[in-house]
This record gives C-alpha cells, sequence and structure tokens, in this order.
C-alpha cells in the first residue's frame, strides 16, 4: 500500500495534477480513516489508463479541429505572407515602430520555435482565438497564452539586440570618421605651419592615408607586419588611429617592433603623430 506522497514519488508528477486525475478517474484507491492509499494494480491501471486518455484526447482535438476550425481558418486563408508579417510587426513592436525594417520579422518569426511560430500563425493570420488555438493545438488555454507570450517576449527582445547592435555601428562610425577628420586638419596644419617658418620636410599626401601598409614600407619586418595584420592594422590611416597604449598593446608587438613603426611613420612625414606616441610611451613608463 503506498500513501498519496509516496505515489507522488513513484510516478515524479505533482500533488495536484494526482489530484486532477483522481476526479477524471485515471487514478483510483481506496480511502481509509480521511487517508488515500494505493496499491501496485492501481498504479498499474493508472498508467493504461493515462496512456488511452491521452491518446483519445488526441484523437478528439485533431477531429475537433478539423471540424469545428475549419470554416473559420479557410475565411483568412487569403492573407498573404507580407500581410501577415506586417500584422504581426504591429502585434509585436506597435504601429509608431520605424527603428526595424518590416523584412526582418521574418527572420525572427523563423528563429522561433515550430510550435511558437505555428501559435503565432494561428492567432495572427488563421484569425483562432485563444481558446480555438488552445483546442487545435491540443493544450489549454493558459499554456497556450504563455507559449504565445513567451513568443512575443523573444521578438522583442531580438529587436531590442538588432538595434543596440545597430545603434553601437552607427557610433563607431561616427567616431571614427569624426576621428579622421581630426587628423586629416591636424596633418594640414602641420604642413602650413612648416611651410611658414620655411622648413623644407616632406608631408605625405592625404592620398596615402587609404594606402597598404607594404606598399608605403618596402623594408617593414615581417614581425612587425604580421603583428598589424593580426591587429586589423592594413592602412596608413588604421596605423594613424592608434594612440600610443593602443600601439603598445598590440599582440606580440614588442619595444623594437614599436620604435620600428614610429620610425618609419616619421620618415614619410608624421611626426607629430611619432612625437605623440613618444611622448606617451615616455608618461605610461
Amino acid at each position: 500500500m503506498y500513501s498519496i506522497n509516496e505515489v507522488v514519488e513513484i510516478l515524479g508528477i505533482s500533488m495536484s495534477t494526482i489530484r486532477a486525475h483522481m476526479r477524471r478517474g485515471l487514478l483510483t484507491g481506496a480511502k481509509k480513516s480521511g487517508v488515500w492509499f494505493f496499491t501496485d494494480d492501481d498504479i498499474k491501471n493508472y498508467r493504461i489508463n493515462k496512456f488511452e486518455y491521452e491518446h483519445n484526447k488526441k484523437e478528439y482535438c485533431n477531429e475537433a479541429s478539423k471540424e469545428g476550425l475549419k470554416e473559420k481558418m479557410s475565411k483568412s486563408a487569403n492573407m498573404t505572407d507580407e500581410d501577415f508579417y506586417e500584422a504581426l510587426y504591429i502585434l509585436v513592436f506597435g504601429e509608431d515602430e520605424d527603428e526595424i525594417h518590416i523584412d526582418n520579422v521574418k527572420n525572427m518569426f523563423e528563429s522561433l520555435t515550430d510550435r511558437e511560430q505555428l501559435i503565432l500563425t494561428l492567432r495572427v493570420k488563421n484569425g483562432l482565438n485563444l481558446r480555438e488555438t488552445a483546442e487545435y493545438m491540443c493544450l489549454s488555454s493558459q499554456r497556450t497564452g504563455q507559449i504565445e507570450a513567451k513568443a512575443l517576449r523573444k521578438l522583442r527582445g531580438r529587436r531590442k539586440k538588432h538595434i543596440l547592435t545597430l545603434q553601437d555601428a552607427l557610433k563607431e562610425i561616427e567616431r571614427l570618421k569624426i576621428k579622421n577628420d581630426e587628423m586629416e586638419v591636424r596633418l594640414m596644419e602641420s604642413r602650413q605651419t612648416l611651410q611658414n617658418i620655411g622648413v623644407n620636410v616632406e608631408i605625405p599626401s592625404l592620398d596615402c592615408l587609404d594606402m597598404r601598409i607594404e606598399d608605403v614600407f618596402d623594408d617593414i619586418s615581417i614581425r612587425t607586419y604580421n603583428c598589424l595584420c593580426r591587429a586589423g592594422k592594413y592602412k596608413i590611416k588604421d596605423i594613424l588611429l592608434l594612440e600610443a597604449d593602443g600601439l603598445m598593446n598590440v599582440r606580440n608587438l614588442g619595444r623594437k617592433s614599436c620604435e620600428e613603426i614610429v620610425s618609419k611613420m616619421r620618415k614619410v612625414g608624421f611626426h607629430e603623430w611619432a612625437d605623440k606616441i613618444e611622448h606617451g610611451k615616455e608618461t605610461s613608463s
């Protein structure tokens, strides 16, 4: 004989589920002095009854979905995929949202699980209410609502992630543009200052900023060149965007390699940048 608490441990289900199945007659037992007791045969019969109940329930749900919901679903079958994604966009993000293109809703929708996609399709495209969707899915209305709410939260979360990623990229592009403009202004000022005092120093053209490192520095050492390439520094303007700390933090770029870069940049006319790097190295040391 087993108590109800022992049956819960044997079957691995909750107490509320046990009591619900007892009300449906799936699990039977004997009540003695107000306490329920169950035998091995009761547990065995419960497993058989539960299997038959689930099978019959599935058959009933399939039949109901084919007959009772078929007519209503056919009325909205003419909705195109574009209209569906637009309706889903409005449901998730609102009519006033314009931070994400509507075409991206399709990619986010396809990232959901099959069950989440089906529930949203039934609710939005086929126009079923929550109870009808639950019948079609052979789930309770509460569980269907939970899955729908989770799917909508996923879509909103992916939209926020997309917007944050896009905004960060745009901010970084804007920052680099500003820094590049400032660098060009300083280069032109340095050229004008040297010309005013009559110093004949070769100042590189602004066109060389987009030139690759190997095209400007023919005799650069292999180690230094490989370190710069691994760090994503392929052009002269990439080096000019480095501060002293940034240059010294390039992986495997030692003191001699830093000195080589500074020396070569000075030879082609970037004296201000070279002085700034050397001053930064002295301050950090």
